[in-house]
């Protein structure tokens, strides 16, 4: 028996609606050569039974893993259960577009297969406002390109070079399933702590010299505010890093706080340390490291969700870090805060009695602009193409 092209992966937990959109997305999709199956890591046997029986019926296979698990340990359990030639892990609260299989089937065909790795970009549903929003993102020459795997990877530790959406997180990409068992075979899980979007990406990339990007958005991220790295850049990852149960989550890098960021540079470098490969000479930039993470932390500081003491706390752990870094790169990271004095003004203005009423005149010219002359609000499967199926 010939295998599937594909094979969509719908890992879930305690979401049943979102996970039932995100099903819906696929089955309706113009393209039926794929397996699709739903992973249900549910805690609660009740939001567990309403999505068992949404499956009930549909091509899609049901499965749950043996024990609850973190979410790096059933993904990985989730993805080994496939059979397709390309795997594709579709978040809970993400739908695909319509047609995107179909154009992800004929992109990897014109490179008559030899692609080990394809992702693309995404837009994003407000729920309250029931409007697709679009990324304002830079831009390739071309709408499909072949790019080197290094220049995606430079990407996380760098400023520059390639888009950081046309990095592989698994949520926006799919794999040949035989590079993942080759990963597999060198160190053991494809899915790995901290986060396995991350995680994965960078073993994929240290294993293929180019990948395929699609620079159009093939699925909305929606639910945003139940997502770990929206709510954890707002507030902290504590939570999710405990479900971890690591000792210690950030060996590689010198600030200890739990920001989104800083963990997503973990994954980087201890990937880089595991697999080399073509991640072996892409270099890391530490002056861009302390911005990036010292700006998360002016976005937790002005939407003001934690006890002063616990943001002062990782405002001291950021400067210790900066403290003990090469004075080089010390002077650069002040030279550079000094100019941006918009990452200072922003968050005063969001804390202030006048910020939320900004965010909400911000949201609302958006969604005007991104709803191109549409009215009325409109569910992520309108948005998706999906005519007249509302979630």
């Amino acid at each position: 028996m010939n295998s599937p092209r594909f094979s969509v992966v719908i890992p879930t937990r305690n979401r049943p609606t979102y996970a039932a959109d995100a099903l819906t997305s696929v089955l309706l999709q113009d393209f039926s050569d794929v397996e699709i199956i739903v992973s249900d890591n549910s805690t609660d046997s009740e939001l567990a039974g309403q999505l068992a029986s949404f499956v009930e019926g549909t091509p899609a296979k049901y499965i749950r893993p043996p024990r609850d698990c973190a979410m790096p340990d059933h993904w990985e359990f989730a993805t080994r259960t496939t059979k397709g030639q390309y795997v594709l892990v579709l978040s809970d609260r993400s739908v695909l577009k319509a047609n995107a299989l179909r154009t992800i089937h004929e992109s990897l065909a014109r490179e008559q297969d030899r692609i080990g790795v394809c992702s693309w970009t995404w837009s994003m549903h407000d729920e309250k406002l029931g409007v697709e929003l679009r990324h304002s993102r830079p831009r390739m020459p071309k709408e499909i390109s072949v790019v080197r795997s290094e220049d995606v990877s430079a990407s996380v530790g760098s400023p520059s070079g390639t888009p950081t959406g046309a990095l592989p997180r698994g949520l926006n990409s799919c794999y040949r399933a035989d590079l993942a068992d080759s990963i597999r075979a060198k160190h053991g899980t494809l899915f790995r702590r901290l986060n396995p979007d991350f995680t994965s990406a960078f073993l994929l990339l240290a294993e293929v010299e180019h990948m395929l990007y699609i620079d159009r958005p093939l699925f909305i991220s929606t639910g945003l505010g139940v997502s770990n790295g929206g709510v954890g850049y707002i507030t902290e990852s504590t939570s999710y890093l405990n479900s971890l149960e690591l000792a210690e989550p950030f060996p590689s890098v010198p600030i200890k706080s739990p920001l989104v960021e800083n963990s997503i540079f973990e994954d980087f470098l201890a990937m880089r340390q595991l697999a080399g490969g073509h991640l072996a000479g892409v270099e890391f930039d530490w002056v861009n490291y302390f911005r990036v993470c010292y700006s998360e932390l002016m976005v937790k500081k002005g939407h003001g969700l934690l006890e002063p003491a616990r943001i002062n706390g990782f405002f001291s752990d950021w400067q210790q870090a900066l403290a003990a870094a090469d004075p080089q790169v010390q002077q650069a990271v002040r030279r550079q805060l000094r100019r941006s004095p918009m990452m200072h003004l922003l968050p005063m203005l969001r804390s202030s009695w006048l910020g939320p009423h900004l965010v909400s005149v911000k949201r609302r010219l958006k969604s005007c602009l991104d709803r191109q002359g549409r009215r009325g609000r409109i569910s992520a499967l309108e948005a998706a193409g999906f005519t007249g199926r509302a979630s």
